[in-house]
């Protein structure tokens, strides 16, 4: 195996290089879905994978529960057009999250409408 600093061969078993110290380890690809990906490192993580703070959370939170203007950048950052693979799946997780409550919530009113017009045809009766 060569070292992509200096250029020496190394053994295949090698993990650092005999002559300038360099890691041997193989460079990985993260938009390879195939390949193994690596354990979590500060280092190696590539710009468009980078973690979101708590304090973003709660600022895109706050953002997206603003009636009409956060329902637009939801649907602008769903789509992934702010680079962050992050970013984009927690304004996906959060549009599905919404669109559940919505279905819920119209179905609990369609039972409670049900469950009082029996009702009151029950008073009736």
């Amino acid at each position: 195996m060569f070292c992509n600093n200096c250029g020496t061969n190394n053994p295949d078993n090698q993990t650092f290089c005999s002559t300038c110290g360099n890691s041997l380890a193989p460079s990985y690809d993260f938009g390879n879905p195939y390949q193994p990906q690596p354990a979590y490192n500060p280092v190696t993580v590539p710009p468009e994978y980078k973690p979101i703070s708590p304090w973003g959370y709660i600022g895109y939170s706050l953002l997206f529960s603003i009636p009409l203007v956060g329902l637009i950048c939801i649907i602008v950052f769903a789509c992934g057009s702010g680079g962050n693979k992050n970013v984009t799946n927690y304004a996906r997780s959060y549009l599905w999250a919404m669109l559940i409550g919505v279905v819920l919530s119209i179905l609990l009113g369609i039972l409670f409408a049900a469950i009082g017009l029996s009702v009151y045809d029950m008073m009736y009766y």
